[in-house]
Order: C-alpha cells, then structure tokens, then sequence
C-alpha cells in the first residue's frame, strides 16, 4: 500500500520492499543483512562491484542520480527487558538519515535511524533526507522470520526461511502451533501476534519443519554450514575455529557470500562467490569475530551466522579434560578440587596473552587460569590473542554448588560439601518450609532421596539455573521419622553419579548417667528407693527388672523386696544396641535384725531406727508439722536437701535418711542438716 508524506503527498514512486526481495543482497558495503526490499528493475545475478555496494536508480530520477547508493533497511526483533515482550524494528544504516516513517499514513517515531512498529500488518513507508523512498513489506499472510544466537539471545534478524539454529517466528495469534515447542510463546508488541520459539538442529536430514494448523509446514532451507577444527566454549558470539579457518560448504541454492567482522571498527568485510573462492582465501590469515551471510542469485539473504578464529590455539582444558558441551564438574565429600583452566597452543612455546575481563574471579598464570573456589567464580570471561588478534573467550564452567534457604533467607552458604544436621534438625527446616537450592547450570533435572532411593525427580525453570528441592517431600521418610542407628545421606543423582548434599546424623546412643538404691542394705520389711539418671534415650525403652517393668528415663521408684535382689535398669535403642546398670539391695534376714525392727516413730526424741549390722545413722532427725504439732518424719524430703546444700554423695555417705513422697520443705530441718554436716 502507498504511504502518504507529511506534505500529503503519495508517495507512488518509491523504491519498493516485498517480503521476498532482499535490497541488501551480498552487496551491502557495511555487510548488513536486509531483505524484504523491492527495486523497480530487476536483480542482477551478480554485482557490478563486488566489493561495494550496488547503485540503484528510481524511477524518474535525473541522469545526475543515477549513481546514487540505496539504503537497505532491515527488520530485527528482540525481547524488551520491561514487559518481556517480542518488538520488531525497522533498522537503517546511519549513513541514510530518515526523514519520515509512516505504517498505513500514521507516522512513526524514528531515533537513530531505527524505528519500532507498533503494528505487524500492512506496509512501512520510509523516505530519507536526500529525497530517496522505499516501501518495507510486513506481515502478508506468511509467519515472520528471525535468526538469533545460540538459546534465542540477543537480536534477531528476519531470514527468508528456516535453516538451523535457533528461530523466533511471529504470527498472528489465531494461529495454533503444530509439532515440538521447545518453549511457550510469548506477547509481541503488537497484541494482534505471537512470538514462536523454533529450533532446528544443524545435523538434521529433515527438509520440512512443523509450524501452524492450517498453514503448510515450513520448508528448510540449506543454510550455512562451516567444516574446521572447533573448540567448545559457552559463547554465544558463534563456533570457535582453531588452527585453520573453517570452510563453508556451499549448495546451489548459494550463489553470492559476505564475510566481514563484527565489531565496527574492524574489516567492514567483503562479497565473494563460495564457488570460486573459498572462506581462507577471502580472510587472508585474519583472526577474530567475524559474520557470514549467503544469498541466492537474486540477492535474498538465506542464511546468517557469526564465527571465530584463532589459529594459534589447539584445545581448552579443565582439569586436566579436554572442555566439552558434556562437562561435569562434581565435588568429592571434601568438595571442589582446585580448578585450573589451560589453553593449550599449536606451539607450546607460544603461550596465548590472558586477559580477563571485570568480574572474572580467577588468577592468570602460564597460558591457562586458575579459578577461584566460589559459585561467583564459575563464569570465566577473558581475551585469549597471539599477536594482535585477540579473540574473546567465555567459559561457564559446570560446577555443582547448593544451600539451604528458606523464603529469601538463607540458612547457609554456598557448598560444595554435604550439610550435616540431625533428624530433628532436618524436620524444624521442613516445617519453616526451607528447601535445597542446586546450582547447576547445565543438567535440566535431577532426581533426590536418601541412600540409594533416589525416587523424587524435581527440574528447574527455563531461564534458571536453580533446582529447588523442597525439604518437607521427605519428613514423611523412615530416614528421618524413625530413629537412626548410622548416618544417612540425602542425595541427588546429577548425570549417572549420587551426590550427598546433606548427611543426617545417627541418633546419639542412650546412656545410663546413674542407677543408685538407698539405702542399699535394709532389714525385712523395710523400703529401698532405686534412683535412675539416663541421658538421649528419649526414644529408646528403658526398663527395670525384676518386678518393676517400663520406667521413663528419669525418676525413681521404691522397692521392697524380701530378699536380696540385683536390680537391672537397661536401655533397648534398637535390635542392636542394649546398655544395662546394676545395684543390689541386700536384705537382712537374721532373728537378730528382725528383733530390732523399729516400731512405729510417735515423738522426735524417739531413737534413730536401725538400718543395718553395718550402716546405722547417727544424724539429726527430720521433722514435719501436722497441725500445729511437730512430729518426727519418715526423713528430709530432696528439696531440704538441696536447699542445704548437700549433694546424693552425701546422702549415700552419710546415710540421711529421705522421704521420697514428700514434697514440703521446713528451714527448721534445712538448718539442723547444715549444721550437722557443714558446720553452719
């Protein structure tokens, strides 16, 4: 459709742009790649100047215009950081100022040459300062389509057709998607389309790709493909060559080629035909990071990618292993081992110049790195050069970290060694809801439990590199509901290896602290207490034997036995574990000691009771009040004990006699106990 210039003129004349034209063809001086331009006479197959760009002529211009160069806009797209939406944008070398921008008469704004559309539908009229006007086809029933890097990063530039690599197609949003979808579409800014993540591998054999119902399936192109010795590294600034410059593989779909580097200062590039020249010859030695761009015969732009060179390295190394796509790097029980990096060159008298970039936590040394032992540091950025050329290097190394946090607060640090905690820890971080947090960057999922049953399988987000695994998924587990006798691990299975993360403790072994009967020698018919003290055997079945049964862990008991009789107090933690104590209660039975049993105690200046042959106390007697009376008690309660500052030595000592059923206290009875035995 004719756009209308802001003096309301039509602008009938302008230099045309079709969806399947591409004006910027392999003769673009700066190498930009820009389709969708319709010329009012047709393609030549090749250019008048290889190296230059092509003059185009408008229809009615002077015979003095006839040299003039022709803008080649192009359309990107690329995610906007604030509302996660995919925008498309006109996109002009500056050395063609734009004067006006109208879509279907509206006027857009345009900054530094580029322009956003708000709209996908109908037709973009563009006239420049110096008087030229083209005309930029959008959506025209057939789905948009943009080449990015690697993982969809960056800005993506509309190709004719996919070839391989990674895709962003925008259609409308009626449109349903057919086939694999790597990933979930996402808003455009226009709210009228939808933008489609497409992938294709660079090995498939397939010539058709799904896309949408009711739409026929895309048809793949045979895009670039580079034959050399590459070098794995996590850069998303395209395939790593090494030794020798990589040779393109051509089809004959591919007639014209354009090779340049990236950066703007650099080589601004040059055409070429794949057919009569190969790659090395038109680089001529040059390292670094370069684009290529190949065309058909009318000068439409197949495909697009980015590559780099450096001819003096051979391979990269991680401790001692060639660094691949597939590296792991797990820590043993005692974590990380150092990290070195090595750059290994083609003359191993010629080490590479290191130079890192800000942020990289790492020390340079002799032709590789050696990397500082934290999460922060797992992210190598740096310049690797022989000579001149310096290309830029990215390594995201693969190690596995993780912590404890709960909400946004974090229990520990990074680790990179299992967390130790007991059971009853394990269960008050379940309850608060806290979760491990994995830190692995290149493994999509894991599976966790304790030992060898590794049941539970728990992924992370796209986007992430966190795997959170909730703590409370195991509190039901007998591992830490029942009681421990040995250490378990809880464990994640990270590519075909167990990693413990955390080791639960085994419960603490019961122990009997004190098992005492006082007084241990009585007559017949007398009372003994049998006292006990046991340490971490809540869950453990503490017992005394004969005749008493199941005690609790702590207390005592009063016994009267008629005989002489060895009291087992034991504690069972499990089918192995069993720890006993023993004390014996002896019993007088002679007719000597059953004639002096004491009769029933009415005053306090009765005589002490007789204990035994050979324990008699000779102390002072305890008292208690009935009424208004004081009479003589069964003996000090523990509290007049304790507050007289005697211990259970003494009272084992010095036989003092003690009611264990009574809980009062009289200061009358503290005082004669100081006195008597501390000379207060």
């Amino acid at each position: 459709m004719s756009g209308i210039n802001n003096k309301g003129v039509s602008l009938e004349h302008h230099a045309g742009l079709s969806e399947d034209q591409d004006s910027s063809g392999p003769f673009d001086g700066n190498g930009g790649s820009r389709q969708d331009l319709k010329v009012p006479r047709k393609l030549q197959r090749k250019p008048r100047r290889i190296s230059g760009r092509r003059s185009r002529v408008l229809q009615g211009s002077s015979k003095e215009s006839r040299g003039l160069r022709v803008p080649r806009p192009e359309l990107l797209c690329n995610k906007t950081k604030v509302d996660g939406k995919w925008d498309v944008i006109l996109s002009i070398d500056e050395e063609f100022p734009i004067k006006t921008v109208y879509l279907q008469n509206e006027k857009l704004d345009a900054v530094n040459n580029k322009c956003r559309i708000p709209s996908l539908t109908g037709n973009l009229a563009i006239e420049y300062q110096d008087g030229q006007k083209q005309d930029v086809s959008l959506f025209k029933g057939k789905p948009l389509i943009f080449k990015l890097r690697k993982n969809w990063v960056g800005t993506g530039r509309k190709i004719a057709a996919i070839t391989s690599g990674y895709f962003i197609v925008i259609a409308p949003i009626s449109w349903n998607r057919t086939g694999r979808i790597p990933v979930a579409p996402e808003s455009c800014g226009d709210t009228e389309f939808l933008a489609h993540y497409f992938w294709r591998e660079v090995q498939s054999e397939e010539d058709h790709i799904s896309g949408f119902q009711g739409c026929e399936d895309f048809h793949v192109v045979a895009g670039i493909k580079l034959l050399g010795q590459r070098v794995f590294d996590d850069s998303e600034e395209g395939d790593l060559f090494v030794q020798r410059a990589p040779e393109l593989i051509t089809t004959q779909n591919i007639i014209w080629a354009r090779v340049g580097e990236e950066e703007k200062s650099g080589w601004k590039g040059q055409n070429f035909e794949p057919a009569k020249q190969t790659l090395s010859e038109i680089l001529n030695g040059r390292d670094g990071r370069f684009f290529l761009r190949v065309y058909d015969s009318s000068g439409k732009l197949l495909d697009s990618t980015e590559f780099r060179i450096l001819r003096g390295l051979k391979e990269i190394w991680v401790n001692g292993e060639p660094y691949a796509e597939h590296t792991k790097l797990l820590p043993s029980l005692n974590g990380h081992p150092r990290t070195e990096v090595r750059f290994v060159s083609v003359d191993d008298s010629n080490s590479p110049q290191i130079t890192l970039c800000e942020g990289t936590h790492a020390t340079v040394k002799s032709g590789g790195l050696t990397i500082d032992q934290s999460p922060e540091a797992d992210h190598i950025l740096c310049t690797l050069g022989y000579g001149n050329c310096r290309v830029q290097i990215n390594l995201i190394l693969p190690r596995t970290w993780w912590k404890m946090e709960s909400g946004d607060k974090s229990q520990y640090d990074w680790q990179d060694k299992p967390l130790r905690m007991t059971r009853q820890e394990f269960q008050e971080y379940a309850c608060d809801g806290s979760e491990i947090r994995l830190l692995q960057k290149r493994i999509q999922s894991v599976r966790a439990g304790f030992d060898e049953e590794l049941d539970l399988e728990y992924n992370r987000s796209k986007g992430d590199c966190i795997i959170p695994i909730p703590l409370s998924d195991f509190v039901d587990h007998v591992q830490i509901d029942q009681r421990l006798n040995t250490d378990v691990q809880f464990k994640v299975e990270l590519a075909g290896t167990a990693l413990p993360l955390i080791v639960i403790s085994a419960d603490p072994l019961p122990e009997i602290k004190s098992f005492t009967a006082s007084p241990r020698e009585i007559i017949l018919g007398q009372q003994a207490t049998l006292e006990w003290v046991t340490s971490k055997a809540d869950q453990a079945q503490v017992k005394i034997t004969p005749s008493v049964g199941l005690v609790e862990s702590e207390g005592h008991r009063i016994v009267r036995p008629t005989e002489t009789i060895e009291y087992t107090l034991s504690l069972v933690a499990s089918d192995t574990y069993r720890v006993e104590r023993t004390v014996t209660v002896n019993v007088d039975l002679s007719d000597k000691s059953i004639g002096n049993l004491r009769p029933r105690v009415r005053g306090f200046s009765d005589p002490a009771p007789k204990l035994s042959r050979s324990v008699r106390y000779q102390g002072p007697r305890a008292r208690r009040k009935v009424g208004n009376e004081w009479r003589e008690a069964k003996g000090f309660s523990l509290k007049e004990i304790e507050s007289a500052g005697l211990t259970k030595q003494d009272m084992d000592t010095h036989s003092i006699p003690v009611d264990r059923q009574r809980w009062d206290m009289y200061q009358a009875n503290v005082k004669v106990l100081k006195k008597a035995f501390l000379n207060e």
